[in-house]
């Protein structure tokens, strides 16, 4: 199943991004769940007792993203999806405030800072150019496409 996620070639290229970057944080996620400490010094974070645990909150995450990503039907991603950017958006923004605060090393805050912002600019790429004339700009069904699926077969005037 999962192969056929992966390797289904009609995709654009955003949408095959998305699936790389579901794919990105179940192996980031399992790497802080597994080895939290290599983790952080992955990011150039020094390991400490509490860095370790919030780590390993950090990998269940990930990994609940990019499952329920990878897990749902092509036409049904839009939730995960926007559920993602808000998390990159957040983390995004989280990593300018302690970029400006000089609070954290800048290379840990700069690393951590180019991951998600690199995945929010690509969620949000994927959000303003929807990929068919069935989803809407915000990853919903479009209002045409609603009308269409919910008349289907039916002979009512209204529809």
């Amino acid at each position: 199943m999962l192969e056929r996620m992966i390797t289904d070639t009609d995709r654009p290229a955003v949408d095959k991004a998305l699936v790389g970057m579901a794919v990105g944080r179940i192996v980031l996620g399992a790497l802080a769940l597994a080895a939290p400490r290599a983790t952080a010094r992955l990011f150039r974070i020094s390991p400490k007792p509490d860095l370790t645990y919030m780590t390993r909150i950090f990998g269940g995450r990930a990994i609940a993203l990019g499952l329920g990503y990878l897990t749902e039907p092509a036409a049904h991603r839009a939730r995960w999806h926007r559920l993602g950017l808000f998390v990159d958006t957040s983390d995004t923004l989280s990593a300018l405030a302690h970029l400006r605060r000089r609070d954290i090393p800048r290379p840990a805050v700069l690393a951590a800072g180019a991951l998600t912002g690199t995945y929010m600019a690509i969620g949000a790429l994927r959000l303003a150019r929807p990929t068919s004339p069935r989803v809407g700009a915000l990853g919903t069904p479009s209002r045409a496409f609603r009308h269409t699926t919910r008349c289907a077969g039916t002979r009512d005037s209204v529809c």
